[in-house]
């Protein structure tokens, strides 16, 4: 029975990481250069693309969101390559959708796995700095978060309060209902079983 339920936990997490990463679309801006003026204008470019993308993602599904995000790769090119004309700027903007691997993160309270996936990725310039990323679809993007540099050096981004929010996994649920009904524990581990 234990090498049973050992083998169903573990195909569980591989079925869980497999969905956890396909159905994901992720915007990847990369600053020209460490500079603070670069820093900004990729703040600045970040806050354009998500508060332009972001409602016209809300209502699709992951097929559709990527469609329209390669369809319209140049118009994205174009509203990063105004913002950095608004600040006075000759910089080349290059927009490329592909899959990518990526590190495993922590993204507010939601840990994001490894893997690879889907990407928007928009660089500056260069292309020489500090990075910034979300994820686009499904939306989750949080624009006070630290960049993935700041994470990876132990600094602190801002502050983002999760009181209202609660990440839950329907599959996770399940499987904490159906070991608390084996178990018979479900009143001790809080389980509506």
């Amino acid at each position: 029975m234990d090498r049973i339920a050992g083998i169903l936990l573990l195909l569980l997490v591989v079925i869980f990481n497999v969905l956890s990463v396909s159905g994901v679309i992720r915007l990847h801006v990369v600053a020209n250069s460490d500079s603070v003026q670069d820093q900004m204008i990729k703040e600045l470019v970040r806050d354009r693309l998500v508060e332009t993308l972001s409602p016209a993602l809300n209502n699709l599904d992951q097929p559709a969101a990527e469609a329209l995000l390669v369809q319209n790769k140049e118009q994205i090119e174009a509203m990063a390559q105004q913002v950095l004309q608004d600040q006075g700027l000759e910089q080349p903007v290059a927009v490329r959708y592909s899959v990518q691997n990526y590190p495993p993160r922590l993204y507010g309270s939601t840990l994001v796995p490894s893997g690879r996936y889907r990407s928007l990725q928009v660089v500056l310039g260069e292309g020489g700095g500090q990075n910034w990323w979300c994820l686009l679809f499904p939306s989750l993007c949080l624009v006070t978060e630290a960049t993935e540099d700041e994470v990876d050096a132990g600094g602190v981004g801002h502050t983002v309060s999760h009181q209202d929010v609660q990440v839950r996994f329907w599959l996770w649920e399940q499987i904490q209902k159906l070991f608390a009904k084996l178990g018979g524990n479900c009143n001790e581990q809080n389980i509506d079983c």
